[in-house]
């Protein structure tokens, strides 16, 4: 964890390291001058990044987990994770409410607008908004 790392009240960090049987290592590693809103949920068994000078707002979820879904006759807890590793890059801000998706980069300076649920990779200097999140912008 950098310096002048900020948490506001009822921010949540959970580290999945043992899901019904399977093992993991999780990695969160955060920058400087990052400010995590208050209830904000960061879940994750593998690795989450999230480099210098980004805000996350108020109840931003940021995960690097799914359920595992193939068995209907087995309750979703109990089949299992997968990971994919998320990467938040300097300077991007990801407004309240908004959803980050495992596997996904978040470019830097990028804007993920209110309420988005970010399912792919963000590029630099873009604005997404909506869910699934899509492009709007693109600063040059």
């Amino acid at each position: 964890m950098g310096n002048k790392v900020g948490f506001w009240p009822y921010a949540r960090i959970e580290a999945i390291d043992e899901w019904e049987g399977c093992y993991y290592s999780p990695i969160l590693k955060i920058g400087n001058n990052v400010n995590i809103g208050q209830n904000c949920h960061i879940t994750l068994a593998e690795r989450i990044e999230i480099e210098s000078d980004v805000v996350c707002s108020a109840r931003v979820t940021i995960t690097d987990i799914s359920h595992v879904t193939e068995d209907k006759e087995v309750a979703v807890l109990n089949q299992g994770i997968v990971t994919k590793p998320v990467k938040i890059c300097e300077g991007a801000f990801i407004g309240i409410n908004a959803t980050i998706l495992p596997g996904v980069t978040i470019g830097r300076h990028a804007i993920v607008g209110a309420g988005a649920v970010v399912t792919k990779d963000v590029p630099a200097y873009a604005t997404v908004v909506g869910s699934p999140a899509r492009i709007i912008s693109i600063a040059v």
